[in-house]
């Protein structure tokens, strides 16, 4: 599954919900919902989906908090798994704040499970100058470069399908100092 962000994103619930959610829909306002789908892409079965989006139910004074994991379905918003990273599973008042944000346990997730490796020569494009990273193949990647000894021949790294709000961990192996690093372009920015 991947996991999907939006930025500066902030809602409340339209409608409650209890301790015991998983599989049940989580109702914001047709705004919200609207931005979630805009980068959500929708799931053809609730038994599998392939994309989901972290949540963040929080109380008024962010004293308590859930995150819940969900999914598009058809237009509307399933929620997949509740306590996500081990928070406290309770019911939420309509009204409760709902966030997306990065979170630490995402983090450490990314970088043990789904690691693309990728050489050089598979990412090298000779038609533009530049190595190609494809951020749509996985948020951890790994780039092995091929040991050159003549620095003028690195060719500089070019990330590609990332939008705002992705994570990427790109990990190059193959450079023994600071200086020997490739330079890094977002596609996006250029």
């Amino acid at each position: 599954m991947k996991r999907c962000y939006l930025n500066n994103f902030s809602t409340s619930l339209l409608s409650p919900l209890p301790e015991n959610k998983t599989n049940l829909f989580c109702i914001l306002s047709e705004d919200a919902t609207q931005k979630i789908n805009a980068v959500l892409p929708a799931s053809n079965s609730p038994e599998n989906p392939q994309y989901f989006m972290r949540l963040t139910l929080q109380n008024a004074d962010a004293t308590e908090y859930e995150l819940i994991d969900v999914f598009r379905f058809f237009n509307q918003l399933m929620i997949l798994q509740c306590g996500a990273e081990n928070t406290v599973i309770t019911s939420w008042p309509e009204g409760t704040r709902v966030l997306c944000a990065s979170t630490a346990g995402s983090f450490s997730q990314q970088r043990n499970n789904n690691t693309v490796i990728i050489s050089e020569m598979e990412a090298i494009s000779y038609r533009i100058q530049k190595i190609i990273i494809d951020a749509s193949r996985g948020n951890s990647q790994v780039l092995l470069l091929e040991n050159d000894s003549n620095q003028q021949n690195k060719l500089p790294i070019l990330i590609t399908n990332m939008q705002d709000g992705d994570e990427l961990l790109l990990e190059i192996k193959g450079v023994d100092s600071i200086n020997a690093l490739p330079a890094l372009i977002n596609a996006c920015k250029l």
